[in-house]
């Protein structure tokens, strides 16, 4: 009998099902999208962000929530083609985010909120980094 995938499995999965639909597009428009990981550029990342910054000023200004969802969407897309640039399917990366974060709220003292309400990692909290690098490390081996 198979057993059914964890739901953050799931997600994670369809999180790379949806990069895989970004890089698609970057190719056709023929922007990079290496299939190894590979640092980008300094100047065509300042391009970037700035384009994700739009994106939230249009978040910003969104006075429905259509524009609201498609301002999400669009910033969204820009994160994925700049994994897609990167050549890295994020799906695995984000599982450690995430795994960390759940962390952050299983520290036994329960949740610890900052001043503006965003959890804040409690003593001895190890983030996903060495996790993270290890997956990068695989990628480039294959």
């Amino acid at each position: 009998m198979s057993q059914r995938m964890p739901d953050h499995e799931l997600a994670a999965t369809g999180l790379d099902a949806c990069f895989a639909m970004v890089r698609d597009f970057q190719e056709a428009i023929e922007d990079p999208a290496p299939r190894t990981p590979t640092q980008v550029h300094v100047a065509r990342m300042t391009k970037r962000i700035k384009w994700m910054r739009g994106e939230l000023s249009e978040l910003e200004n969104a006075s429905t929530m259509v524009q609201q969802v498609d301002a999400l969407c669009d910033l969204v897309y820009f994160v994925l083609g700049t994994f897609a640039e990167m050549g890295v399917p994020p799906g695995r990366a984000f599982l450690e985010v995430h795994s960390a974060n759940m962390r952050k709220t299983n520290s036994g003292d329960g949740a610890i909120l900052g001043p503006e309400g965003r959890l804040q990692k409690p003593l001895g909290w190890e983030g996903p980094e060495d996790k993270i690098a290890r997956y990068l490390s695989a990628l480039q081996e294959d």
